[in-house]
């Protein structure tokens, strides 16, 4: 869990740009995103992982929240691209033709907890994203939550 913690607070502030096309009209476009992951803090003892986010998309504040779960309501643990994770969520809203790409690329823990909620943390290094998803899939399964397929 301290390592987690260490580990998820050096991550500092991260930038990217998502591209996207639609090819059902032909256009593109981009957003820019700026995430950051800050006080987190990982209790072994109450098996939870709390944390503030800050969420800027080209410039504007979306979100400036904090969030905590328990590692004992955790149902899947996943490590993905953000080119994948940006599709599938455009494909769940309806946005079958969209397609995105993010630059530079990161990779992206999503943590699901029992129900709908998803909990995400960005990485640009793949081997610390590996890293991460491993220790947060071990945390889970000690707090007797479920790593999914990972």
């Amino acid at each position: 869990m301290q390592f987690l913690q260490s580990m998820l607070n050096e991550q500092g502030k991260m930038s990217w740009t998502t591209h996207y096309h639609d090819s059902a009209d032909n256009t593109n476009w981009t957003y820019q995103f700026t995430f950051e992951v800050s006080k987190v803090v990982a209790d072994a003892s109450a098996c939870t992982l709390g944390y503030h986010y800050i969420i800027i998309r080209d410039g504007v504040q979306i979100s400036d929240s904090d969030a905590s779960f328990n590692l004992h309501d955790v149902q899947d643990v996943t490590l993905t691209t953000g080119d994948q994770r940006q599709n599938k969520n455009d494909v769940a809203a309806g946005h079958t033709t969209w397609n995105a790409k993010v630059d530079p690329p990161n990779f992206d823990l999503i943590v699901r907890e029992q129900g709908t909620a998803e909990f995400y943390f960005f990485f640009f290094n793949e081997d610390t994203a590996n890293r991460a998803t491993k220790a947060m899939g071990h945390a889970v399964e000690l707090c007797g939550g479920s790593r999914g397929s990972f």
